[in-house]
């Protein structure tokens, strides 16, 4: 039938195409919920901060993939602390603010971390940072600035970002 060679030329067509799905360098936004109209990779500085601490970094490295308002985070981070360690740690740099109230999508896992704590990474609403609890802890308990130096801290995590 008509329909159906329609329907063949049409695959077929579909199936040629070589390039993918592209997206313009520069977001052209879409008032429709479900239109996909952003896709992005790159590259982000993660860094520690604790109040009272400095930090010299061996190695401090971070990509990401955005996919809508979704990201998608690895870091790795060597570093040593001095000052004051005894406080929290929460790690800076990320590529996009996460989305405000009621944006509790987010998933966060530690790869790997050679101290002794097992760290759980948490964005909060509305941040573009990450707060570093400790797993199996309370909620009020931070992996702290003397806990986190010297330690390969490499981990990955999903969140929503404002739109």
């Amino acid at each position: 039938s008509r329909d159906w060679e329609f329907r063949r030329v049409l695959f077929r067509s579909v199936l040629q195409v070589s390039n993918g799905i592209t997206f313009p360098a520069t977001q052209s936004a879409s008032s429709n919920a479900n239109t996909l109209d952003d896709y992005e990779e790159g590259t982000w500085t993660p860094a520690y901060s604790s109040t009272g601490a400095s930090w010299s970094y061996t190695s401090q490295k971070g990509t990401y993939v955005k996919i809508g308002q979704f990201v998608y985070i690895q870091f790795y981070l060597l570093a040593t602390a001095s000052g004051t360690t005894s406080n929290g740690v929460s790690i800076t740099g990320l590529p996009f603010t996460s989305v405000g109230s009621g944006g509790l999508v987010q998933s966060g896992n530690v790869v790997w971390f050679s101290g002794a704590q097992v760290p759980a990474p948490l964005v909060q609403d509305s941040s573009s940072s990450i707060t570093v609890y400790l797993t199996g802890a309370n909620t009020t308990a931070t992996l702290t600035a003397a806990q986190a130096s010297t330690q390969y801290f490499v981990g990955s995590l999903t969140y929503r970002a404002a739109a």
